[in-house]
């Protein structure tokens, strides 16, 4: 092969690398290999704050996103408008509104750390327990009985959770975003909802445009 030749193929072959790999800012990514077993198309969507002003900031975002790439997407609030809902008003609004799955945000109480660029964990401790009646209460139970909120959020990074109400219920997806501060419009379509949402596409979590 001559020099020309052997160049275009390197050039094609680097192209299909590039193309075929995730580029997000998200960090400590999981995906369950076996889950869901059909794209979701129906969720709602919970940032677990006590704020309700930062709360429906969060929720609209994110839900936008989703909804802007066919996946109909309904915050919470939208259902729920006073109080951030517990484990089990979520299960009953799922099945009454036959969702098929849940995305959750709530912010990392500890600086975690990992590699950026979309490198996926082959376990996490996520999937070993129903998580509803174990990670989501856990997040609740901190989040409505702990101290409140400070009077101005500070920088923080968050970890965002996708659940399948399909097949008796299943993990299905995490990942933590970069350091952002929750009070920013911007950041937060940049940086949550504009990672988030196409990541779970080229995954094949939701529903590719």
């Amino acid at each position: 092969m001559n020099v020309p030749n052997r160049l275009s193929v390197l050039v094609v072959m680097a192209a299909a690398a590039v193309g075929g790999c995730s580029k997000t800012n998200l960090t400590n990514l999981y995906k369950n290999p076996d889950y869901p077993s059909a794209p979701l198309d129906n969720v709602i969507v919970i940032a677990v704050e006590r704020n309700e002003d930062m709360r429906r900031m969060w929720e609209q975002a994110i839900a936008a996103e989703f909804q802007s790439r066919g996946v109909l997407a309904t915050p919470s609030y939208q259902i729920f408008p006073t109080s951030l809902p517990d484990s089990q008003q979520v299960r009953v609004v799922i099945n009454r509104d036959n969702m098929n799955g849940a995305v959750v945000t709530h912010r990392l109480n500890v600086t975690q750390t990992g590699g950026f660029g979309g490198g996926y964990d082959k376990q996490t401790t996520m999937s070993r327990q129903d998580y509803w009646s174990g990670w989501y209460h856990s997040y609740y139970q901190t989040v409505m009985l702990g101290s409140p909120p400070p009077e101005k959020e500070k920088k923080g990074r968050y970890q965002l959770d996708v659940w399948s109400a399909r097949d008796g219920g299943k993990f299905v997806w995490t990942g933590s975003t970069v350091e952002i501060d929750p009070t920013s419009v911007e950041k937060l379509r940049e940086e949550v909802a504009g990672q988030l949402v196409p990541e779970l596409q080229h995954q094949n979590v939701i529903p590719k445009n």
